[in-house]
This record gives C-alpha cells, structure tokens and sequence, in this order.
C-alpha cells in the first residue's frame, strides 16, 4: 500500500514531454495574438528556393512565414529574417536527423500542442489561426516550428539520456547557492515512523468475509493506544500480521496518505483500508519535522540535467551544422 500511495505521488509530479515547448510558445503569443491586425497590404512575391540544406529546399516564402512569426514573439524587423532563416536552417537538420533515426511525431502530438497553445492563450484552435491570420502568421508556421521542437526534443532524448550525468558537488554547490538567496531558509518535512497492520483475507473470500475482517480491525482500532503495548497485541490475533518498522517522509507520499498520517494522534492506528492483502491500518509510533532538501534537490538536478541537455543540443547541431552542405542558389 505505501509503495503504491509514493508511485502515485511520482505520477503526478511527471509533466508531459510537450510541457516546456508548448509552455515557451504559449507565452510568447499569449499577449501578441491581442493586438490589433498589421495594416499593410499583403504583397505578391515569387517563390524561390534561398537556401538549400542537404538538398532539402528552404523558399523565400518559408522565411518570410517564419520571420512573420518571430516578429510576432518580440523580435525586431531587422532580426527576424536572419533568425528565421538560421531557425529553419537548424530544423532541415533535424528533421533529417531524426528521420535517421526512425523518430516521428504523431498527428495527436501536434494537435494537443497546438490545442495547449490556444487554451492558456483562452481560445480555441481555429482561433487561434484566426487571431494569427490577422497578424500575417498561417497557422501551419506555428505548426511547423513545434513539430520541429518536439522531433528535436525526442532526437535528444534518444542520444543522450543515458549519458547524462549530474555531478553531485555540482548540485550540493547549487543547493547552497538557492538557501543563500532564499536568505537561508530551511525547507522541513515529517518523518514518520509506521507499522503496518494487516488484518488478512484470504483470496477468494466473499464480501461478508472482509466486512466481518473490517468490523474486527476497527475494534481493535478503538483499543490501540500505543505501539509498545497495542504491536504486542496484534500479534497474538488470528490471521493478522505486523509488518516490520519503517521511516517515511511526508515528501515522499501522497498527499491523502500524508494527510490522513498528520491527522492520527502518535501512539494511534490510521482508520482501516482495504487492500489487496486485506484491510490495513498504520500505527503512528512517532512524528517528527526534520530538515530536507529532497524537493529542492530534485529541483536543482532537474534544472543541472537540463542545462546539460541544451549544452548537448546545442553541440550536436554545430556538428550537423559542420557537415552539412548549405547553398544559397540566389547569391
């Protein structure tokens, strides 16, 4: 039972792979896609290819699509070509590279990223295209660009997660650098020490049989008033078994398991569960906060794995970038 209360735990603490991409592209148009529609009339202009990337064609069209987009997260007029083409550049490269290594993106990937997009910006999808096509962006920009991020994200995945190592003098220096400027707060968590109670049912048995078990576990519930005395006595009832000490810290268990273990008097039993086992109750032997740093040493090793990634990202392209063939047919 507690195994599964602390997986529960780990459960949700997971947040999507598409969480970081969509988040950053959600707050960069959240406050754009308001604005008022550009007022200049749309020019007609002749597709051709500018840059060639291994072959793979890059039009003057694409660049300007993209530069439109960018501009329409912040950049400058005089930054947004450059950027868009660099941007697109990089995503031939990694659109073949992850094509090299068998990695797609599905259908539903795209659209709950561009459907995350549109709710945190409050619209819907086809508004979103909506209040896009108002500033000069197609949708299909915006689509693009994400795809091409959640392909780089999965390519990076792939090539590094084994081989990405956080130093522990890297995140004992960062966790004393966060207490210096959180002033030296200490972040505190119970420690609980726990003897589980199982009143046995025996697979197959009926549910008159787990209420009678359920009704003896909650009678002698009411008689437990102290590990020392109350564990010696659960060992001589029938079909009952005392699992051996353990420690647990709140950080470490669901918040309805914690709750439930704050709300149980020291020398007392939780109320009875039912379990796989049979129905289960824990004896609080004791209480205790202590300091712990579990939660921001998570933290800290998110956050160094991370800044490992993108130092590793950001080399691997520079060698793809070495050895790929770039051309600019016009120039």
């Amino acid at each position: 039972m507690m195994g599964a209360a602390t997986n529960g735990q780990a459960c949700r603490r997971g947040s999507g792979k598409l969480r970081a991409i969509v988040l950053g592209s959600a707050l960069l148009l959240a406050s754009a896609i308001t604005l008022p529609p550009l007022t200049s009339p749309a020019v007609a202009q002749s597709v051709y290819t500018a840059v060639l990337v291994n072959d793979v064609p890059i039009s003057n069209y694409d660049i300007s699509a993209r530069s439109a987009l960018l501009r329409l997260q912040g950049a400058s007029s005089s930054q947004a070509a450059s950027r868009a083409e660099d941007e697109l550049i990089d995503e031939a490269l990694q659109r073949a590279e992850a094509r090299r290594l068998g990695i797609s993106v599905t259908q539903a990937e795209l659209d709950q990223a561009l459907q995350t997009i549109a709710s945190r910006s409050g619209l819907s999808v086809s508004q979103l295209g909506q209040a896009l096509g108002q500033r000069g962006v197609d949708l299909a920009t915006l689509r693009d660009s994400i795809e091409a991020q959640i392909l780089w994200d999965q390519v990076i995945r792939a090539r590094f997660q084994a081989t990405v190592r956080v130093d522990e003098q890297d995140v004992l220096a960062a966790l004393d650098s966060r207490s210096s400027d959180e002033g030296g707060s200490e972040l505190t968590t119970t420690e609980y020490t726990l003897r589980e109670v199982v009143f046995i049912v025996p697979e197959g048995s009926g549910a008159n049989t787990r209420e009678q078990r359920r009704r003896e576990a909650t009678a002698f519930r009411s008689r437990f008033e102290s590990c020392a005395a109350g564990i010696s006595a659960a060992r001589q009832l029938n079909g009952v078994v005392v699992q051996a000490e353990s420690r647990r810290f709140s950080s470490d268990l669901s918040p309805e398991l914690d709750e439930m273990l704050q709300e149980t008097p020291v020398g007392r039993l939780t109320p009875p569960e039912d379990d796989t086992e049979g129905v289960v109750m824990f004896a609080v032997c004791n209480k205790r906060d202590v300091r712990s740093d579990a939660e921001a040493r998570r933290d800290v090793e998110s956050e160094l794995r991370n800044e490992e990634g993108r130092l590793l990202s950001r080399g691997y392209l520079r060698d793809l970038r070495a050895s790929a063939t770039i051309l600019r047919p016009n120039n």
